[in-house]
């Protein structure tokens, strides 16, 4: 009898040992925190990934400012109707031709139809201050429609 009594209470207390290594807590608020097991700071693993949604006439991202040096994956999804682009660079050049404004773009996903995402991978080389740079799409009349977003980068 003694054996299975001793195998009963390891198995409780190793059911135990489980179950705090894998708990968090909740605070009076409802929030949850991560207990000494789990980490809040972003892995080293991979870039940072960046949400854009496009549509009629308008550009979201889940980030406008952006750091030196860290590497951004932007997933960018045409929410609209009509196709769209979704190119980075300076606002200087927003209304010169299309060949000036290649040349300056920092990025660019093209053409995505209705539905269509695509994707682009770009780390920043430099700071650029607020009103330097931003998103925008360059299909015709839409840029002159408002879609285009001011975004900053910090050292």
């Amino acid at each position: 009898m003694k054996p299975r009594f001793l195998f009963a209470s390891l198995l409780s207390l190793l059911f135990l040992a489980l179950a705090a290594c894998g708990a968090t807590s909740t605070s009076s608020s409802g929030n949850t925190t991560p207990t000494a097991s789990e980490s809040t700071t972003p892995t080293a693993a991979g870039p940072t990934t960046v949400q854009v949604t496009l549509s009629e006439f308008a550009i979201q991202t889940s980030l406008t400012t952006f750091k030196v040096g860290v590497p951004y994956h932007f997933v960018v999804t045409n929410s609209g109707q009509v196709t769209h682009e979704f190119m980075a660079g300076p606002i200087a050049v927003a209304h010169a031709s299309e060949d000036a404004r290649d040349a300056a773009k920092l990025f660019e996903v093209s053409e995505l139809e209705p539905g269509q995402s695509g994707t682009a991978d770009y780390t920043f080389t430099q700071p650029y201050p607020a009103g330097t740079l931003e998103f925008s799409c360059h299909v015709p009349g839409h840029y002159e429609s408002g879609m285009r977003l001011d975004f900053t980068v910090t050292a």
